[in-house]
């Protein structure tokens, strides 16, 4: 839920109270993803869960030692919620992986309790944004608009002005699909940086929203953020100039 996965937002409390709310009315259990409780760029970090005790009640929030370290290997992560949701979280999760490795238990519960962990916090939040803003530069360069993210490290980009040599050539598969898909697929072959299609965070019936949007995300080593600023100067070739928009730091 916050932040939000592909734009990075972190909802206000007030936006949370709107959407917990209507939970409530209408009797829906709200699986609140705070995966990144610990990487946002704003003073505070709203949970929905402590909004009113009609919402906590149907609650279940979600939290991710891996991501909160920077060790998303470890796939230790844990759930908070009244005794009459977690006994089906725990059926669930017998079922699903029955257990969690003992090593990387013990480590997660070593670095909650470490005091140094809350300074860890902070210079991971810093660490990012700068991650953030060096590769952010290359798509001010380019002319794309994008959503600066509030949390998380993710880059939502229009690519709205790009347009594709029409003599690329695309797999069946990718031809019928958006744009999004073609030039996710066309940056991946041509110029070796990946990135994730707008639309993969649609439904089918909703998925024309997407297309003009690709994700890309900030987790890489310094290293590899400035190779993927250079290869991705090879869009400037498929700029259309007419369509160039003054770029946009959205920021949410």
């Amino acid at each position: 839920m916050s932040s939000h996965n592909p734009l990075g937002k972190v909802f206000s409390p007030e936006e949370l109270r709107s959407i917990g709310d209507l939970c409530v009315a209408r009797n829906i259990i709200i699986l609140a993803d705070e995966v990144y409780e610990r990487l946002h760029y704003t003073p505070t970090y709203p949970r929905i869960a402590t909004l009113s005790p009609q919402i906590a009640a149907r609650t279940i929030s979600i939290g991710s030692v891996g991501k909160t370290f920077n060790a998303t290997g470890w796939r230790v992560g844990y759930a908070i919620g009244n005794e009459n949701l977690i006994k089906h979280v725990q059926w669930a999760h017998v079922l699903l992986s029955y257990v969690t490795p003992g090593p990387a238990q013990e480590a997660a519960a070593a670095a909650y309790e470490d005091p140094r962990s809350e300074e860890f916090f902070d210079d991971n939040r810093t660490l990012f944004r700068q991650k953030i803003h060096i590769f952010c530069q290359i798509l001010d360069d380019l002319g794309l608009t994008y959503f600066l993210p509030s949390g998380a490290y993710f880059i939502l980009v229009n690519i709205s002005t790009l347009r594709l040599p029409s003599s690329f050539e695309l797999p069946a598969a990718i031809s019928k699909k958006g744009m999004d898909w073609k030039m996710s697929y066309y940056m991946c072959h041509e110029l070796g940086v990946s990135s994730i299609p707008g639309s993969a965070f649609f439904l089918q019936e909703h998925a024309v929203l997407g297309e003009s949007f690709v994700r890309f995300v900030a987790c890489k080593t310094d290293e590899q953020i400035e190779l993927a600023k250079t290869r991705l100067q090879g869009l400037k070739a498929l700029t259309a100039p007419s369509l160039q928009l003054t770029p946009l730091r959205g920021k949410l």
